[in-house]
């Protein structure tokens, strides 16, 4: 566990910002695409908090119950921005478009791959690298797919 970002971690951040900012900006009303940009920032703002709270204060205490921790901490924070995206498309009567359905999707196989780790690192142990690479590469798509549709969008309002 390392508690420094990574350039990958924070270009992703900064890009992701800057796609959900002009989502509410640049549009009239709230879009699908901008409340799942909102939910992905989320996940990313909140798993740097949890990542140090970690590192920093409990992983002294107990290896075991960091990990427990670790794991379904993560794969909670995926769930409730899931929660939160639908409620919003709700609360906001605002349809879903693909890509919020594509980072709805990630956020779940992100939390799926966080139980998946957490299991193989008390059985096997052989997915360490998988999940090194795994995570931020699913980050960085979701970034990559949000910022492709919110430049479609801002191209075809002009």
């Amino acid at each position: 566990m390392d508690i420094f970002l990574s350039k990958l971690e924070i270009a992703t951040m900064v890009v992701l910002l800057v796609f959900a900012v002009l989502n509410i900006t640049q549009f009239s009303k709230p879009s699908s695409t901008g409340i799942a940009a909102w939910g992905v920032l989320f996940v990313l703002l909140i798993s740097i908090f949890i990542s140090d709270r970690l590192i920093n204060e409990l992983a002294d205490y107990s290896v075991g119950f960091t990990r427990l921790v670790w794991y379904f901490g993560f794969a909670a924070v995926d769930l409730l921005a899931i929660m939160a995206i639908y409620k919003l498309h709700i609360k906001l009567s605002v349809e879903f478009d693909k890509v919020a359905v594509f980072c709805v999707r990630m956020l779940q196989l992100l939390a799926i791959i966080q139980v998946v780790r957490f299991f193989d690192r008390h059985v096997l142990d052989v997915l360490g690298s998988i999940y090194q690479v795994a995570i931020p590469s699913i980050n960085a798509i979701m970034v990559i797919v949000v910022a492709s549709a919110t430049a479609v969008s801002l191209s075809k309002k002009n």
